[in-house]
């Protein structure tokens, strides 16, 4: 049964788009939705949504899409990022990141990952919502006196968790208070002239080019052997792109790095593609599958790389939560992977920048000390936090990333610590 929140934000939803069809004297019949599934839900949770349109809504008149499918097809369809060679597009939303390997024959593997906008500014697994680096600074000591100085009304951050507080500062700009009173207040500005935060921005990213590279390496077919010909981009994150680095081309050089270490191949043609509100592209890509009848399943092509490397060719999907929280071996090669991403990234990926964003040296190495231990320990963590019934099964999911959201919450304090220091 659908949640009885979302049961009825769907059909006050129905009923505001008839009521504004109608006042626009337009048939209902001629009323057309398109709406979009995330690549992690269920087939079950699918049919529950499906069953609440056919009951308020003409269901001939609807269109049901993958979240993951419709925004690479818009970058096929209108910004020619159309090429024989694999290409890969991320949407990257608040709490997952769906990734799509596509080329010219339509797409063919896709993945979806816990991983995305939110675990950037979350308080870790620990619940340390005063210690929140990004908070600490970014609120409290940037805008937070601002707002003040010009008696803005803004909300009392004690109800809002971290996340949401940063999402109510992103958009806080478009504000009608700040435009009337004509206020340069920008969140992403203040982020791009913080060397310390921007870092962190490019290890997430970098996080999830390394989680893509090694699943091509993990697929083993001739066309995955090669860096993508383009990298496109969609979801609201993914702003945080443009953010630091407008053109990309930091971006670029550090996944060229990347796949260069891990698949040790020719990064030449590599391109990335991104859009000013990346938000809108899902719809946009809706629309050109609408307009020219595109209809697509992406029913079994999901991959995942579990977060360690298979050498004995065993399927891993079948394995249970308990068998990895009773495995010490592959508890110790997930703890080991993240440990070289880690180190690599500072050691080698970031230096790809090193010179262009005069990042200095004193803070590389605070933000890299970390030790296969404390790794560990949020690996662990990360397990109980999130399978209370160790008994499920692990498909869906990379272990790889359950240490990485613990230690962004922990750069994200260094950060803070180091732009006070300043």
């Amino acid at each position: 049964v659908v949640n009885k929140n979302i049961e009825g934000f769907l059909i006050q939803l129905f009923f505001m788009i008839k009521n504004h069809a109608l006042q626009n004297n337009t048939s209902l019949d001629n009323v057309h939705l398109i709406t979009f599934f995330p690549a992690s839900m269920s087939k079950k949770k699918q049919g529950q949504i499906k069953k609440l349109f056919e009951d308020h809504f003409n269901i001939n008149n609807v269109k049901f899409y993958s979240e993951s499918i419709a925004p690479y097809q818009y970058f096929v369809q209108k910004e020619g990022a159309y090429s024989e060679d694999i290409s890969v597009h991320l949407d990257i939303g608040g709490g997952t990141t769906d990734i799509v390997f596509y080329d010219k024959d339509g797409h063919h593997v896709i993945s979806s990952v816990r991983f995305a906008g939110q675990d950037i500014f979350s308080d870790g697994y620990y619940d340390e919502n005063k210690n929140n680096g990004w908070i600490n600074y970014f609120f409290s000591e940037k805008l937070e006196p601002k707002l003040k100085d010009y008696e803005i009304h803004y909300i009392n951050k004690e109800k809002l968790d971290s996340p949401s507080l940063i999402n109510f500062l992103f958009n806080l700009k478009e504000a009608y208070e700040i435009k009337d009173k004509n206020l340069k207040i920008s969140l992403e500005e203040e982020i791009n002239s913080s060397e310390s935060f921007s870092i962190i921005i490019f290890y997430f990213f970098s996080a999830l080019f390394y989680y893509i590279a090694k699943l091509q390496k993990q697929l083993q077919e001739s066309k995955y052997e090669k860096a993508p010909r383009y990298v496109t981009f969609s979801g609201n994150a993914s702003r945080l792109l443009k953010a630091i680095d407008y053109e990309g081309n930091s971006f670029k050089k550090i996944l060229k790095s990347i796949y260069k270490d891990i698949l040790q191949v020719d990064t030449a043609k590599l391109e990335l593609k991104f859009e000013e509100n990346p938000k809108e592209i899902t719809c946009k890509g809706g629309i050109e599958m609408y307009i020219k009848d595109i209809d697509i399943e992406d029913a079994d092509l999901t991959q995942y790389w579990h977060g360690w490397d298979n050498s004995d060719n065993s399927n891993q999907s079948e394995l249970k939560i308990s068998d990895i929280e009773n495995d010490q071996d592959i508890k110790q090669k997930i703890t080991k992977e993240v440990f070289y991403f880690h180190n690599s990234f500072f050691d080698k990926y970031l230096n790809e920048i090193k010179k262009d964003y005069e990042i200095k040296t004193e803070l590389i190495k605070s933000f890299k000390e970390i030790d296969e231990e404390l790794i560990r320990d949020y690996l662990i963590r990360g397990l109980d936090l999130f399978h209370e019934n160790k008994e499920d099964v692990i498909e869906g999911e990379s272990f790889f990333f359950y240490p990485l959201k613990q230690i962004l919450f922990e750069l994200g304090k260094k950060a803070y610590e180091f732009e006070r220091e300043k």
